[in-house]
C-alpha cells in the first residue's frame, strides 16, 4: 500500500449525511486514481480516514459483516446507521451462524463481543445450545 495516500484522504468525523456523502465521492474518487481495489486496502483506508463517531460505525459495519466491506458498503451502513437495540443484539446472537470460509477463532471473538454488548438479563437466554447451533454447519 502507498502509504502517502493517507495523508491525503478526506477525514470523516460524524455520520452526518452531508458529511458521508462528500466523504464517500471524494475518497471513491482517490481509490478509483489511484487503482486500489483490494476490499481489505479499501477497508483500511476508510478506517484511518475516520474519527471519533464515524470510526466506531465503520468498525461495527465490519464487524456485522463479518468480512471487509466496499466503499459502497460503507457508505449505505454509514447514511442507513441506526445503533442496534439490546433485543435486537439478542436476536442477533441466537440466530447467527458461522460462515463457511470464517475461522472459529475469528467467530468466537465476534461472538464473545457480541454477547457482552448484551443486558445481563438477555445473557441468561443464551445457551450453550445457542452457540453450538451458530458453529455447526
Amino acid at each position: 500500500m502507498d502509504y502517502n495516500i493517507i495523508n491525503i484522504l478526506p477525514t470523516l468525523d460524524s455520520t452526518d449525511k452531508q458529511e458521508v456523502i462528500r466523504w464517500y465521492e471524494d475518497v471513491d474518487a482517490i481509490l478509483k486514481v489511484a487503482k486500489i481495489t483490494d476490499s481489505e486496502v479499501i477497508y483500511q483506508l476508510a478506517y484511518l480516514s475516520s474519527h471519533g463517531e464515524a470510526r466506531k460505525a465503520i468498525k461495527e459495519i465490519k464487524e456485522i459483516s463479518r468480512s471487509f466491506p466496499s466503499l459502497a458498503q460503507l457508505r449505505k451502513g454509514l447514511l442507513g446507521r441506526k445503533k442496534l437495540s439490546k433485543i435486537e443484539l439478542y436476536d442477533h446472537l441466537k440466530n447467527i451462524t458461522i460462515k463457511r470460509d470464517e475461522e472459529l477463532e475469528d467467530f468466537n471473538k465476534y461472538y464473545l463481543q457480541m454477547y457482552q454488548q448484551i443486558d445481563a438479563k438477555f445473557k441468561e437466554g443464551i445457551t450453550v445450545m445457542d452457540y453450538l447451533k451458530s458453529i455447526i454447519i
